[in-house]
């Protein structure tokens, strides 16, 4: 268990871009919209919250159980440096898309655990992949 081959990773990282990246752009389409649309009274305005927070909810939710998979197996069972680097970088990207919409509360704790997940991937792959690699690359 735990143990993903690279076209089965790539499904999985695909799939989850797919789903949080629509919502993620909904969400900056629903708060510029909120930006804009404020002076128009609190009947328009409390329906674009709801639907913001509609929106955030399902962004968290997709976060947290990715962040969740990778935590619990997948960064745990890696085969090998190049798979941990390459779920290392993804648990970043998932808290950082995480602290694109956090509370202010929050933002600070979200991006740090982004930076703490590159910080790893980074020093991991400097130790164990060449500098030519397309993972270490990519980060």
């Amino acid at each position: 268990a735990g143990h993903l081959s690279p076209d089965e990773r790539n499904l999985l990282s695909v799939a989850y871009k797919n789903c949080v990246g629509a919502r993620r752009q909904a969400w900056r389409a629903v708060n510029t919209l909120e930006q804009r649309e404020a002076s128009k009274g609190p009947a328009i305005l409390g329906l674009i919250r709801g639907y913001k927070t509609k929106v955030e909810e399902e962004l968290q939710k997709r976060c947290n159980e990715l962040l969740e998979i990778l935590t619990l197996e997948l960064i745990p069972h890696a085969p090998d440096p190049e798979s941990k680097v390459y779920f290392l970088k993804m648990k970043g990207d998932y808290h950082r898309y995480l602290a694109e919409f956090a509370t202010p509360e929050n933002h600070s704790k979200c991006s740090s655990m982004a930076h703490d997940c590159y910080k790893q991937a980074s020093e991991l792959a400097i130790s164990k992949l060449e500098p030519t690699h397309p993972t270490r690359l990519g980060l």
